[in-house]
């Protein structure tokens, strides 16, 4: 609260009225209830001690409440053409929806494949195998 006053004391120094910091604040409080806070969700395999939910579960949630913008982060993935096919109808059905893919690309030991080899051989059997939309994410 103190912080606040003293915010408020700046922008009266520089000339600011209370009316006008007052209906500055309650803009910023407006807009900012509007915006949804993003979700970080831990998942994986039961370990004691760790609070993980079920992997498919929650991918599925987020995909179906997806509005607007989506990031799915894995460091491994199995069946991608099923495991994406409700991304890829959800990207059909919300056409305004914006996805991105951050995926791992798994380099075997003692693989001398140059980078950018590696990263065009994963992305043609991502596109050609596991992707079963016609949009793409990012």
């Amino acid at each position: 609260m103190e912080d606040v006053l003293a915010d408020i004391a700046s922008l009266d120094r520089m000339g600011v009225s209370g009316r006008a910091a007052a209906a500055w604040i309650r803009t910023i409080e407006q807009a900012s209830t509007r915006v949804r806070a993003p979700e970080l969700v831990w998942s994986g395999p039961d370990v004691p001690g760790v609070h993980a939910r079920h992997t498919e579960r929650v991918f599925d949630e987020a995909i179906q409440s997806a509005e607007c913008s989506l990031w799915v982060c894995t460091y491994a993935y199995f069946d991608g053409a099923q495991v994406f096919a409700s991304l890829a109808e959800r990207m059909d059905a919300v056409p305004d929806l914006e996805v991105t893919l951050l995926l791992n690309i798994q380099r075997q030991r003692a693989d001398t494949t140059a980078a950018d080899a590696l990263v065009r051989r994963f992305a043609d059997q991502f596109w050609s195998e596991d992707w079963p939309g016609t949009r793409r994410p990012a």
